[in-house]
């Protein structure tokens, strides 16, 4: 299995969208067994799955979705992938599967314009349609965006016609300083390990080169940095209007089967049912994920573990001090679903064991302009720490031993 573990700081990784099998009748139910299959997408409720390091190949290539805005997620058969293209993450809007020919599209139908490998042989394998960032082609030079609904090992794409614009720009006369790339800027993609895109996993990257400038150049961009990763970006060095991408290629990591798992309400300003948070393990890992309702989105998260309540900071009166708690983090921008994932072993757990946690947050609500009308401080529903006072909950569960699927 492939895991990042830091005490101070965990990875936002491994947010799935599988259906649980069983259905759950009641949210407080706090003890309910549960297995996901890949190919059941999510239908109104949350599962949770464990990774095995066994990955399953799949190619997005845009064929049967030409001439269309790409807004919902791609649905493969063990994956969901969104793409989005902006300047930055934070704004980026919808992008479009666009075809080869006519001005509307990135390439043109001129044969200096059409597809061709770095030799400069014809590119026939990519087909007639992509992803771009325009269907106006040369009016938008923008980042593209990826996130993936389950964790992915590898990814490959191609880079349609990121070229040497700069120096040989046949569409407009530029100045190598900002419109247009030239020799030496370069295309990076990029893989975190979070959907935010804030902790980097690897990276791969093509350089323009003069000898090749010509509209239509195709550059393959691949990483397999050697841990599972939810999200990807392509940025460039310099502007390029009217690039695409095709053939996106990924590893899926495909589901487990989990044991027992414990959902409790996240109780937000003593009395509102903000969200769930769930408990699970599959003998090697322990999986903790916040998932928040009714518009409230999480803006930071407090967590603690110890085998009882001596092993948490609290005050000379029993109350915790959440800023000591050993696992924090803040989220910019809000999120609504988040997963905290711990090695056993590195907690000095095993099967059979029993932990006790509390997972504080921080819940709000936003106006249309991303304002923040309303903040409340939020507790996974369990045991006070102090029976009057301070409202604060923790929480137990027994570390259970799983068969995992082959």
């Amino acid at each position: 299995m492939y895991i990042q573990f830091s005490k101070m700081a965990f990875s936002n990784c491994y947010i799935t969208i599988f259906l649980s099998v069983n259905l759950m009748t009641n949210k407080k139910q706090t003890k309910t067994t549960s297995m996901l299959i890949a190919t059941i997408l999510l239908t109104g409720m949350m599962g949770f799955t464990i990774q095995s390091a066994h990955a399953v190949p799949s190619t997005i290539d845009f064929e049967g979705l030409c001439s269309a805005v790409i807004g919902a997620p791609i649905v493969t058969a063990d994956n969901s992938v969104t793409l989005k293209v902006g300047t930055t993450l934070v704004g980026a809007t919808d992008g479009f599967a666009v075809t080869v020919g006519g001005f509307q599209e990135a390439f043109l139908s001129t044969p200096v314009d059409t597809p061709h490998n770095a030799d400069g042989t014809v590119y026939v394998e990519g087909g007639k349609c992509f992803y771009s960032d325009d269907v106006q082609g040369f009016n938008a030079g923008f980042n593209y965006y990826l996130s993936f609904a389950n964790p992915v090992t590898t990814l490959s794409l191609d880079l349609y016609d990121y070229s040497d614009d700069g120096n040989f720009d046949i569409e407009f006369p530029v100045d190598c300083k900002g419109n247009a790339p030239c020799d030496g800027d370069v295309a990076t993609l990029t893989v975190y390990d979070d959907l935010a895109q804030t902790s980097i996993v690897g990276t791969g990257t093509y350089t323009v080169d003069a000898a090749n400038w010509f509209d239509g150049q195709v550059a393959n961009l691949s990483v397999a940095p050697g841990a599972s990763f939810v999200s990807a970006s392509i940025t460039f060095s310099n502007i390029d209007r009217g690039t695409g991408i095709d053939n996106i290629t990924f590893d899926t990591v495909p589901p487990l089967e989990i044991c027992e798992d414990d959902t409790m309400d996240l109780i937000a300003g003593q009395h509102i049912d903000s969200g769930d948070v769930t408990v699970v393990n599959d003998g090697t890992i322990l999986l903790i994920t916040i998932h928040t309702q009714d518009d409230w989105q999480l803006s930071e998260s407090h967590i603690q573990i110890g085998e009882t309540l001596d092993d948490f900071p609290l005050t000379k009166k029993g109350n915790p001090k959440v800023g000591n708690f050993d696992y924090q983090r803040e989220y910019d921008p809000l999120v609504t679903e988040d997963t905290y994932e711990f090695l056993l072993a590195d907690l000095g757990l095993e099967s059979g064991d029993t932990i006790t946690f509390a997972v504080h947050t921080v819940v709000v609500q936003t106006d249309l302009d991303g304002e923040i009308i309303a903040e409340e401080t939020a507790w996974k529903q369990g045991e006070r720490f102090v029976q009057k006072g301070n409202w604060a909950m923790y929480n137990t569960y027994d570390i259970q031993e799983c068969d995992v699927i082959e």
